[in-house]
C-alpha cells in the first residue's frame, strides 16, 4: 500500500490493475484519476493526462505528433502567463504607463520569439517520434533558461529600451521577477508530477484557446488575411468610424504596400517598426471580427487554466532579484 500511494501521486490515472477507487495516506488521495496533494499542489486535477491533452489539442486544431508547431504553441502559453498576465500588464495599463499598445504587441511578439528559440533549441535535429522524445535535457534547465530569458533586465524590447526600463519603479521590476520564478517553479513542479511532455502539451492547449490570434497561434494568420483585405476594401468593416479610420490614416512611409505588410505581420509584429505597428492598431488590425468557437467548455479549460497558474501571487521579495541587479 505504501508503494501504491508513492506512485499514486505520480500519475494522473490509477496505476494498471488497481480499483480506480480511492488511496490514502496522511492527506495524500487519488480518486477517479484527480491527484490531490498537500500544500500548493492541493486539488491538482488529471488535466495533464497526455492522451486527454492530444484529444484536447486536436479540437482545438493541433497535432499533438507535429512537436514543432506544439513547440511554436506551449511558447505562446508561456509568453501569456509569465508575461502578459504578470505584473508587465500593470505597466502596461497604469496611469504611469511607460509601453503603449503598439509597443506591447511589439514585445509580445518579441518575448514570444525568444521563448520559442528556447524550447526549440532544446529540441532534437531530427524529427522525434514523440513530443516526450523530442526534448532533451531536464524541466529545470528548459522552463529555467526559459523565464530568466522573459525576466532578463536588460534584454532590449523592439523600441529599443531595456526590459527593466518599461516598469515604473523598482518594486514593480522585482513583483515581475517574483511572477516569473513563481512560474517557472510552477511548471517544473508540474512535470516531475506528470512528465515534461504533459505540461508542455499543456501550455500549447492554453496558447491555442486563450491566445487563439497571437502570433503563431492558429488564428493569427486568417486575422492577418481579413485585415489586409479590408485595408484594401474598406466597406468590408460596415461601420463607418472604421472605415473613415481606414481612409484617413496614412500608410507609413517605411511601408511599400499592404502585402509587404501581410509578409511582416506574419512573420511577427515584432519585425514591425514602431510607424507601422502604430498604423496597424489605428487601422483596426485587433478590431477583425473573431468568428471562432472554441469547442472546449470554459469549465474544463478553466480547470486547466488553474493548474498552469502560480498558485499564489508573489507578495515578498524574489530570491534572485538581488542576483539580477534589480534593487
Amino acid at each position: 500500500m505504501k508503494l501504491l500511494v508513492r506512485t499514486a501521486q505520480f500519475c494522473c490515472v490509477p496505476p494498471a490493475g488497481h480499483e480506480p477507487a480511492r488511496w490514502r495516506k496522511g492527506d495524500r488521495l487519488v480518486i477517479e484519476g484527480i491527484v490531490t496533494l498537500p500544500g500548493p499542489r492541493r486539488g491538482i486535477p488529471a488535466v495533464l493526462a497526455v492522451e486527454h491533452l492530444g484529444e484536447q489539442g486536436r479540437q482545438l486544431g493541433i497535432d499533438s505528433d507535429d512537436y514543432e508547431a506544439v513547440l511554436d504553441l506551449a511558447a505562446v502559453g508561456v509568453a501569456r502567463l509569465a508575461w502578459r498576465d504578470s505584473p508587465v500588464e500593470d505597466w502596461h495599463a497604469g496611469p504611469d504607463s511607460r509601453i503603449g499598445d503598439s509597443e506591447m504587441m511589439r514585445a509580445n511578439a518579441a518575448t514570444t520569439r525568444l521563448i520559442r528559440g528556447v524550447l526549440h533549441r532544446h529540441g532534437s535535429a531530427a524529427a522525434p517520434p514523440s513530443l516526450a522524445r523530442g526534448l532533451a535535457g531536464r524541466p529545470a534547465e528548459i522552463f529555467g533558461e526559459a523565464c530568466r530569458v522573459i525576466a532578463d533586465p536588460d534584454r532590449r524590447v523592439p523600441d529599443g529600451r531595456r526590459l527593466a526600463d518599461l516598469a515604473p519603479d523598482s518594486i514593480a521590476v522585482d513583483l515581475f521577477f517574483a511572477h516569473v520564478e513563481a512560474c517557472e517553479k510552477r511548471w517544473v513542479d508540474l512535470a516531475r508530477f506528470y512528465g515534461f511532455a504533459a505540461v508542455v502539451l499543456a501550455l500549447a492547449v492554453l496558447g491555442a484557446r486563450r491566445c487563439r490570434y497571437w502570433w503563431t497561434a492558429p488564428g493569427w494568420p486568417g486575422m492577418v488575411d481579413e485585415f489586409v483585405r479590408r485595408l484594401e476594401d474598406p466597406a468590408r468593416w460596415d461601420d463607418p468610424t472604421m472605415i473613415a479610420a481606414v481612409r484617413r490614416v496614412p500608410r507609413p512611409p517605411d511601408l511599400a504596400d499592404q502585402e509587404d505588410l501581410r509578409r511582416l505581420l506574419k512573420a511577427g509584429p515584432d519585425l514591425l517598426s514602431a510607424a507601422q505597428a502604430a498604423y496597424c492598431l489605428r487601422t483596426g488590425l485587433l478590431a477583425v471580427p473573431r468568428t471562432w468557437v472554441c469547442p472546449i467548455g470554459r469549465g474544463e479549460f478553466a480547470r486547466l487554466t488553474r493548474v498552469l497558474e502560480p498558485t499564489t501571487r508573489p507578495h515578498r521579495r524574489s530570491r534572485r532579484a538581488s542576483l539580477w541587479g534589480w534593487s
